[in-house]
């Protein structure tokens, strides 16, 4: 079988529009006639009535006048340009000897490869232009079978994976955690938290390298007291340096002048601050609306 070439604006050529619908599908059963039988686009006058139905020596006059055919005697007709744009005969008839060539070297090849041969003409499928675009599915390979062990059970199921050595996830400690200010603070919340680290610099720079955690409880264990909210740091910024506002309620705000030593005994704290450890402090320093007694 034979594959043709025609242009995909053939059905709009000139030459096909003057000769007609009827003409143009007598020019393509004859096309079709040539490559089957490799006749180099000629097409024989006792053919001519047996390629289409109708009236065809009309259509013929009409492929004469529009120039897809050509007279050739009384034999037959020449159809114009075929050989431009099919292969010849010869061509043709040449690459198929080539193919069987190939297709018995493969066969004798794999006869003695394999001491056997399996049909299977998609192997060495001919792929000029003039054969059928046949695609050619590659034989799947037979699946080598697990080697067995002397009990007969394969070895895969006897040898399982080991399975992949976890990663040690690699401690990254912040070292100003050790920072006396930190500890410090931890101390004065009962050993509870650290402070977010986006706050230990000024935690260092406001508490300093010798923090006095008396000091620092005291202002912690009133922030609590009073309500407020534990992830705010106030307590630590405001009271530390400029002590405790006075808690009057009718006040608009406290003086930063009223400072701690003025108002609470340190000492008194200092005892009391086992029992101040006891009281409610779950929240994280993340928790919450800072700065506002909670309700």
């Amino acid at each position: 079988m034979a594959w043709l070439k025609i242009d995909d604006q053939f059905p709009d050529h000139p030459k096909v529009v003057a000769a007609g619908k009827d003409a143009g599908w007598l020019h393509i059963c004859a096309i079709c006639y040539c490559g089957r039988y490799l006749t180099d686009g000629f097409v024989p006058e006792a053919m001519v009535s047996r390629l289409a139905e109708g009236d065809n020596a009309e259509l013929v006059v009409r492929l004469l006048d529009a120039g897809l055919w050509e007279r050739h005697d009384s034999s037959g007709y020449w159809i114009h340009d075929y050989i431009v744009y099919n292969p010849r005969a010869e061509d043709v008839k040449a690459k198929r000897a080539a193919n069987a060539q190939r297709q018995a070297e493969w066969r004798d090849k794999q006869r003695s490869s394999n001491g056997r041969f399996e049909a299977d003409s998609n192997a060495v499928t001919n792929a000029s232009h003039n054969t059928a675009p046949s695609p050619s599915p590659s034989p799947s390979p037979s699946p080598s079978p697990d080697p067995v062990s002397d009990s007969g059970v394969p070895e895969a199921a006897q040898a399982p994976a080991k399975p992949k050595p976890k990663r040690k996830r690699v401690s990254k400690a912040d070292p100003r955690t050790q920072h006396p200010a930190i500890q410090a603070y931890r101390a004065a919340t009962g050993g509870r938290r650290y402070p977010t680290k986006e706050l230990y610099d000024k935690i260092i720079e406001t508490l300093g390298p010798e923090p006095d955690i008396v000091r620092l409880t005291a202002c912690r264990v009133e922030w609590v007291s009073r309500g407020f909210k534990t992830n705010n740091y106030a307590w630590v910024f405001d009271w530390y340096t400029n002590g405790i506002p006075i808690n009057d309620r009718g006040r608009a705000g406290a003086s930063p002048a009223n400072r701690l030593n003025e108002e609470y005994d340190f000492l008194e704290y200092a005892r009391e601050l086992a029992k101040a450890r006891g009281e409610g402090d779950g929240q994280s320093d993340d928790d919450g609306e800072q700065g506002k007694p909670a309700t």
